[in-house]
């Protein structure tokens, strides 16, 4: 590696214990193996009943040919001779398949183009005693991964894995966070134990496979039943054999997959041990807790430039941009950022509005990051402090962003050959499209998704005693502005908790880090109900305090009735939508049945249903459609699919059949309506707050 370029070393005096497996884990793969020692077993049982049922069957097709020689019976034997054996190639055909990794949107680095960062993970890899990667591959994401060509025989023959980094994490990450990331992947595969995990993930994969991967296998039985109807008879006896065997391995398979997901929780939670030892507690948290907002980032730049296509319009290199999203994103959320890079995770991901209840889901992959997070602070590495941009380990980082950024927009179709935007033009349209799709930041959340809350205006028209020349920033803190996503979080907690009573299958669960049992939910529920209640009523007085102040200046301004009328607009615009939105929910959950009712007489009582809801929703959506607001936030072309739908009484079934081009009519025209809908309230809304914000400023 050039000597320039920092490598962090592994933190001095870490204890190696805390990278031995754990009880948890060592319990995990007991399970797991026994679980597939009993699935091995049925499996076997099947394939021997395969065999002798083969044996039986090619026993009497070969005896009824040559007892009975006429073309008749040759075909009927030949048809039992090919069942039997496609039954057994059903239950052995996992052994000559292979699963390929599609290779398409990534792209291959050798260690002559990359010789920094090859040098870069071999040091990682000698650190956690894995073998270097086969290859190295980059993609776009954020994210990188080890994969590999896996099959029956991988389980048995030396596979070395391959390398993916997304650019995208390489652009959200320092040095030491991207070190702790690589080591995180390499630590699946570091010890014997882990090796073993590995092998219970391709049994279970292979098992997978089996049961729900059989596009070929249907198309060999469509084949062989198409060359004569006397196979196809033989053929459809096939597949109710197969059918009933694949019920009894799903039974068995159910809990070798429940096992394995317990397994694999307690593989992340080594790979982590492996990542903090190596790289240290603090790089590895703070890469843990910043990937998710920077994978925001990263999908916000691309919703973006997905909207622009229309105007013919490409980056010219995304990453760049998504750094400018991520400096955006670190304004309006208050988080420091510092060269190019999101800092200080720890309170960035830990705000309030996060649930307080954790769930073990017994079916879960991975742990959440909170447990990960609980686990890593809790082994107290210390570590330097190296926090380069990653991207210092790449040689011509600008040429390989540029790379990606074709590769990524190659399939897109554009109507002309499009402009490229740089980073000064994106950072211009972006911050202007955003600040026209988000409240003004000086309110620090405090409306965003919520409403007002209503009160009579008369009661609190007057302030309050030593509320007399109160200033913006007194009003809307960090503390106001954390409010609502408080209150959406207790909401989410007590819906959560009503779930478990009706019937979610959990013992126990973790409510401010102290284990409960399921029979103390009405205690939680009641604590939770209390504290919603509280904080409601305070959202309420924070809400008229607001009032009472911006309505004290507009009297000062000559501005109060003009003030009035606008709370009026905001509580009644917030009230017409909402009554839309009950509207739309209406036909919505009337369609549901749609996706999973083919019965004629039931789609015939389904459809008489969903016209019922369909008249008021009509009767609205015309009114909408002349409304200016509404209109202007419809495209063209999203004008002319609703004109098309009000214009017609659209016939929702033909015969015992759905018409699939007007129930997706209906949907289009749905979800036109949603959109727009809540975007005019959203204007609404804005428009009047900015109105208000004039009062403080001027």
């Amino acid at each position: 590696m050039n000597s320039q370029i920092p490598y962090p070393p592994m933190p001095a005096g870490a204890d190696a214990r805390i990278i031995e497996p754990s009880p948890g884990f060592k319990i995990e793969v007991m399970k797991t193996m026994g679980a597939i020692v009993i699935f091995m077993i049925v499996y076997l049982l099947l394939v021997a009943s395969a065999i002798g049922l083969a044996l039986l069957l090619s026993y009497g097709g070969i005896m009824l040919m040559v007892n009975y020689p006429r073309f008749i019976t040759l075909m009927i034997g030949v048809g039992m001779i090919g069942t039997g054996l496609m039954v057994i190639y059903f239950l052995l055909k996992f052994i000559f398949t292979s699963n390929k990794t599609d290779r398409s949107g990534l792209v291959e680095v050798t260690r002559d183009q990359q010789p920094d960062l090859f040098e870069f993970i071999k040091k990682i890899t000698a650190e956690t005693g894995t073998p270097f990667p086969k290859k190295i591959y980059l993609s776009q994401e954020v994210n990188a991964c080890v994969f590999y060509d896996s099959g029956f025989w991988s389980m048995f023959l030396p596979v070395r894995k391959n390398l993916q980094i997304g650019l995208g994490l390489v652009n959200s990450l320092d040095i030491s966070e991207f070190k702790g990331v690589l080591a995180h992947e390499f630590g699946h595969f570091s010890q014997r134990s882990m090796k073993l995990g590995s092998y219970t993930y391709n049994v279970n994969k292979i098992i997978y496979d089996m049961l729900f991967h059989n596009e070929g296998y249907q198309q060999t039985l469509e084949s062989w039943g198409s060359i004569s109807g006397y196979f196809s008879f033989f053929a459809s006896i096939t597949v109710r054999i197969v059918m009933f065997i694949q019920y009894v391995l799903q039974k068995v398979y159910a809990v070798v997959n429940k096992s394995y997901m317990g397994l694999s929780r307690q593989m992340e939670f080594h790979a982590d041990t492996i990542a903090c030892y190596v790289t240290g507690t603090a790089p590895t948290v703070h890469a843990l807790l910043k990937i998710d907002a920077t994978q925001t980032c990263f999908q916000t730049l691309f919703a973006s430039y997905n909207k622009w296509v229309s105007e013919n319009l490409k980056p010219d290199n995304l990453y760049p941009q998504h750094t400018e999203v991520m400096r955006h994103y670190a304004g309006l959320h208050g988080v420091p950022f510092q060269q190019g890079l999101l800092r200080n995770e720890g309170e960035m991901s830990e705000q309030s509005g996060k649930s307080r209840l954790i769930i073990k889901d017994q079916w879960a992959s991975h742990p959440s990051t909170e447990e990960r997070v609980r686990l890593l602070r809790g082994l107290n590495v210390k570590s330097g402090l190296f926090d380069a941009p990653a991207w210092i380990v790449f040689r011509n980082p600008e040429e390989l962003q540029k790379q990606m950024t074709e590769k990524v927009y190659a399939s897109v179709k554009f109507n002309h050959a499009p402009a490229l935007i740089d980073r000064n033009a994106f950072v211009e349209k972006y911050v202007k499209e955003a600040g026209e799709n988000n409240y003004d930041p000086r309110f620090k959340g405090f409306y965003d998704a919520r409403n007002i809350t209503s009160f009579d205006v008369n009661e609190v028209v007057f302030p309050s005693p030593g509320e007399n020349g109160i200033r913006l920033e007194e009003l809307f803190t960090e503390e106001t502005g954390n409010l609502p996503s408080s209150i959406r979080s207790l909401e989410n907690d007590l819906g959560l908790l009503a779930s478990i009573e009706s019937g979610q299958e959990i013992k126990s669960f973790d409510f401010d880090g102290v284990k409960y049992r399921r029979g103390d939910i009405h205690m939680v529920k009641e604590k939770l109900t209390e504290e919603l209640t509280l904080a409601n009523n305070k959202l309420m007085e924070l809400d008229k305090k607001i009032f009472r102040t911006i309505y004290r200046r507009a009297v000062e301004k000559e501005r109060a009735q003009e003030v009035l009328k606008e709370l009026e607009n905001i509580q009644s615009s917030a009230r017409e939508a909402e009554e839309h939105v009950a509207r739309y929910r209406e036909i919505v959950m009337a369609m549901q049945p749609i996706y999973s009712q083919q019965k004629p007489d039931a789609i015939k009582m389904l459809i008489s249903r969903i016209k019922l809801k369909e008249e008021p929703f009509k009767k609205t959506l015309r009114q909408l459609v002349d409304d200016p607001i509404f209109s202007s936030l419809v495209s063209s072309e999203q004008k002319a699919r609703l004109g098309k739908y009000l214009s017609e009484d659209l016939i929702y079934h033909i015969g015992s059949d759905y018409h699939q081009t007007n129930v997706n009519l209906l949907n289009e025209s749905l979800n036109i309506f949603i959109n727009a809908v809540i975007e005019k309230d959203f204007k609404i809304k804005k428009r009047l707050l900015e109105k208000q914000l004039e009062l403080f400023v001027s």
